[in-house]
């Protein structure tokens, strides 16, 4: 029996574009997805602190909704027993630190990646000729029939050992 997928997305827009690329070609993965953005604001600990300092520096009330519902994410992104697929791209500022952040707490397990920095799509205007090959640059970017007629999930690929270390390194000069 092939070991169920779970695809972990770090926008909400995203996953609703993988969920619907999914759907529309009769895959029934699941897909959870990161409520929070951790690309700007204080992230390190996770905890009250964010909420209060998002409300002071940027009047953004009620982000200890978002931190609640995130605590189910992360649940589901790292339990065991399933293949992980992480959607990204490092053009991405929010997809990317929220990547990070998980990559951190997922520590040594495995996981696949897809990572979109470097795709490039173009597809047929339904009246004219085809658009020109652009970057991908973020899931949320992409229309469900691209996501599917591309079959952008076979791009999933282990997770380098040199990028895990390059994170590792990157958290250890932060910490300092």
């Amino acid at each position: 029996m092939a070991q169920s997928i779970v695809h972990v997305v770090f926008t909400l827009s995203g996953a609703g574009c993988l969920r619907s690329a999914l759907k529309g070609t009769g895959r029934d993965d699941e897909v959870v997805a990161f409520f929070d953005n951790l690309g700007f604001g204080p992230i390190n600990p996770p905890d009250a602190s964010r909420a209060k300092w998002l409300e002071s520096e940027l009047g953004r009330t009620g982000w200890d909704e978002v931190s609640s519902r995130s605590e189910s994410f992360w649940r589901e992104a790292l339990s065991s027993g399933r293949r992980k697929v992480a959607w990204l791209s490092r053009l991405s500022t929010m997809e990317y630190a929220n990547f990070l952040e998980w990559l951190w707490r997922l520590d040594d397990a495995p996981c696949d990646v897809v990572d979109l920095a470097n795709v490039t799509v173009s597809h047929r205007r339904e009246h004219g000729p085809p658009r020109r090959p652009r970057l991908a640059i973020s899931l949320t970017m992409l229309h469900h029939d691209i996501i599917a007629s591309k079959k952008l999930w076979d791009l999933a690929a282990p997770l380098q050992a040199s990028m895990r270390e390059e994170v590792s390194r990157s958290l250890a000069a932060a910490a300092r």
